[in-house]
């Protein structure tokens, strides 16, 4: 899987160093000299990784939603970079990368709304399991799941009518009568 990276090295050697060995992976690296550089950098493009030569850098990229890695040595780092999970989920004409954020159906952005996207990642993480509404709420919502609400089945008809070729029935979003919803790639 190409990647990619942002580091942020403050001296040139290891820089270098980095840039070499991620490069022959085929990963696109950017750099910075500072951690408030880099932190500038990462919150208006979206990197698939964070590589840091420093463990004091990191407090700055605390609220960053890439992996963030701490690295003194190159050779490791590309064992690291692999051992990351894979954040894209495909079915039918549809990709999903959740590290990115981003939905693709039949190549065109589809654009989801957050709880969309929570939803979404929820039924998917559960795939071919039958989930309570109650849970549901909880775990997407955070509300008590004596709660009362609609909000489940206006997200699922929005995600839907955004991913599905027909929502009549739907293929992959399923209703299941008194018991909840079930996500199937098939």
């Amino acid at each position: 899987m190409t990647m990619r990276i942002l580091v942020v090295a403050d001296e040139p050697g290891l820089a270098g160093n980095i840039f070499d060995t991620l490069t022959q992976e085929g990963h696109t690296i950017e750099f910075a000299k500072d951690p408030e550089f880099g932190l500038r950098a990462a919150t208006t493009v979206k990197f698939d990784a964070i590589v840091l030569s420093r463990p004091e850098f990191s407090g700055e990229f605390k609220g960053v939603r890439a992996p963030v890695l701490i690295v003194t040595d190159p050779a490791d780092l590309v064992a690291r970079l692999k051992a990351l999970p894979d954040e894209t989920f495909r079915y039918d004409d549809v990709v999903i990368d959740f590290r990115r954020a981003e939905v693709r159906r039949n190549g065109r952005s589809v654009n989801l709304a957050g709880k969309e996207l929570q939803l979404l990642r929820y039924l998917i993480d559960n795939r071919e399991r039958v989930i309570p509404r109650e849970e549901l709420m909880r775990k997407v919502w955070e509300y008590a799941s004596d709660t009362a609400s609609r909000t489940i089945d206006t997200h699922v008809a929005w995600l839907r009518q955004k991913l599905e070729d027909n929502t009549q029935p739907p293929r992959h979003i399923q209703t299941i009568r008194g018991k909840g919803y079930r996500f199937t790639a098939r």
